[in-house]
This record gives structure tokens, C-alpha cells and sequence, in this order.
């Protein structure tokens, strides 16, 4: 079986778990910085991947560390993957977890690039503008890339909404250079 789907079976299971949306907005957050501190600390991802070191003494270092700190469940998917041999999936069930929240809420990912930081009432309406265009509570992701000269380009799975003024001036060069003389 293919890892992205390993991995978002566990985050399925664990999502299905979750009844209020307090509880899911803390284990979330709590999902990510595991993922995070997994992926950062090099010692302990490989500790806790080592074949040499018995479930046991991993399942006993993550209660001495975590117990008190994520939410009851979140301990118990972790002494899951713990059990399952499935700590080395914990990034991928994360992300997988991510999207699957995002759309229970109706929220998408955009990547927003622009030639210069916008300002707060610009970034506000562009965002009004992808809600209604994409029909759900955007996120935004912002890049900076001075390349695009002037506008934005904002990106969402694989459509692009380009009103870059490198692409507008793209297009007239193109009307131009069609233009019989």
C-alpha cells in the first residue's frame, strides 16, 4: 500500500474521532508540532525509527514527554503508530490530516504571489474576491516575487488566476506582434 494513503486512512480514523471544534482545532495544532518536532530533531526521529529500540522504552520516553502536554487522543494515535509501526508516516498523516480538516470547514489553500507585501486592506479584499471565486474561506499563503513586476497571481490546485502585470504585458505584446502593419 502506497504511503499517502496509509497515511490519510490514519488521518481519516483520527479525524472521525473527533467530535467538538475546539477539540479539533488543539489536536491539530498539537498534530503539527509533533510533525514538526519529529521532522526538526534529528536525534529523536532516529531514536524512535531505531529497530534496536524496544516499543516499550519508545512508548514509555513518549508519555514521559507528552502525556501531560496533547490531548488524551492524541496520545493514543500516537501509542497507535507507535503500535502499527507507523511513526515513520507521522509528516504525511499530518498533512493528510490538514486537508481533511480544511475541507470539513470549506477552506482551500491558495499560494498569493505578489511583487511587494500588500496592504492589509488590499490582502482583504483580494481575499473577499478568491472566497466568492472559489466559493470557500480562502487561506492565504504569501509569496513575495518581484519578477511578477506589479498585480498578483494567486494559485489554487491547478488552476491559476494570473493578473500579474508581467502576464498583462505579455498579452499586449502578443496583440502587437499580431497586429498586421
Amino acid at each position: 500500500m502506497r504511503s499517502d494513503s496509509i497515511a490519510r486512512r490514519y488521518a481519516v480514523a483520527l479525524l472521525a474521532n473527533i467530535g467538538d471544534p475546539e477539540t479539533l482545532d488543539r489536536i491539530q495544532e498539537e498534530l503539527q508540532a509533533l510533525a514538526s518536532l519529529q521532522m526538526e530533531n534529528d536525534d529523536l526521529r532516529n531514536y524512535m525509527l531505531d529497530p534496536s529500540v524496544t516499543e516499550a522504552d519508545r512508548k514509555a520516553l513518549l508519555h514521559r514527554v507528552l502525556e501531560d502536554k496533547i490531548h488524551p487522543l492524541l496520545m493514543h494515535f500516537v501509542d497507535l503508530l507507535l503500535h502499527k509501526h507507523r511513526l515513520d508516516h507521522f509528516q504525511m498523516i499530518g498533512a493528510a490530516f490538514d486537508d481533511l480538516v480544511e475541507k470539513r470547514r470549506n477552506q482551500a489553500r491558495i499560494q498569493l504571489i505578489t511583487a511587494v507585501p500588500l496592504a492589509i486592506d488590499q490582502e482583504d479584499r483580494l481575499k473577499r474576491t478568491l472566497d466568492a471565486v472559489t466559493g470557500k474561506d480562502c487561506i492565504l499563503e504569501k509569496k513575495i516575487d518581484p519578477k511578477i513586476i506589479g498585480g498578483a497571481i494567486a494559485v489554487h490546485g491547478d488552476k491559476v488566476y494570473d493578473g500579474s502585470v508581467k502576464a498583462e504585458l505579455g498579452d499586449l505584446r502578443k496583440q502587437l506582434m499580431s497586429t498586421p502593419l
